[in-house]
């Protein structure tokens, strides 16, 4: 997001398409000349003329590296059309933070399979996963045993969705969307200058999750077992 004017106007357009949610990364060109303050107005006058409400999009790696501090995330959270945040920074103390300290029903997200476990831990709501494009069932399985406060059980799963993860996480989107093709039959090429996995390159990916696909399938087949049985 280059300045306060396009982010609103990409949020009024969002809503003319349908869309019932905002994820909004900070500004971050000339991010130098940015402190708190001036990202908290920004959110704070998006949020006041957006159509839709705002969620705050925590990713360092997608803004030139600018990393909100709990601090500034719960100073927008007061806002009341701001009403959640995904934390794909990976701080988990910060995530305990957030969510202790924003206001009650502010939705806190973790932005990675690789931490759903401990996100619930510290009072994550949910998680907003890319990972769950592959491995949907697992993903939700660790939540549930955690609700369920079946714990040593949510860390071993955990475990296998983590060293998933850390397969989407080296190839990245791309990876993902190869690994969906592979397993599911869509998914796609990236857009250039993206380009697709090698065959090498794929061998990793499709082996690096073969656990992982294993457990879902088996998490697969207990659904439908169920819902054979009514």
């Amino acid at each position: 997001m280059g300045s306060t004017r396009e982010t609103l106007q990409l949020c009024k357009d969002a809503h003319k398409s349908g869309a019932t949610h905002a994820l909004a990364l900070p500004p971050s060109y000339y991010g130098t000349l940015l402190n708190d303050d001036k990202i908290v107005q920004h959110f704070y006058e998006v949020a006041d003329a957006s159509p839709i409400p705002l969620l705050i999009y925590n990713f360092p790696a997608a803004a030139s590296g600018r990393d909100l501090s709990s601090d500034a995330i719960v100073r927008i959270a007061q806002h009341p059309n701001v009403v959640g945040v995904k934390l794909t920074c990976g701080n988990t103390g910060k995530l305990a933070r957030v969510a202790d300290d924003a206001p009650e029903g502010f939705f806190v997200a973790g932005g990675s399979a690789d931490f759903i476990l401990q996100g619930q831990v510290v009072g994550a709501n949910g998680t907003i996963a890319g990972l769950a494009n592959i491995a949907p069932r697992a993903c939700a399985r660790v939540m549930e045993l955690v609700a369920g406060g079946r714990l040593a059980e949510a860390r071993r799963l955990q475990a296998v969705v983590a060293k998933g993860d850390w397969v989407a996480i080296q190839t990245g989107f791309v990876g993902v969307k190869a690994a969906i093709g592979h397993f599911e039959q869509y998914g796609g090429a990236p857009r250039k200058p993206c380009v697709e996995p090698s065959d090498q390159e794929m061998k990793g990916i499709v082996e690096g999750l073969s656990e992982l696909r294993r457990v879902e399938a088996e998490l697969e087949e207990e659904a439908a077992r169920a819902d054979a049985a009514g």
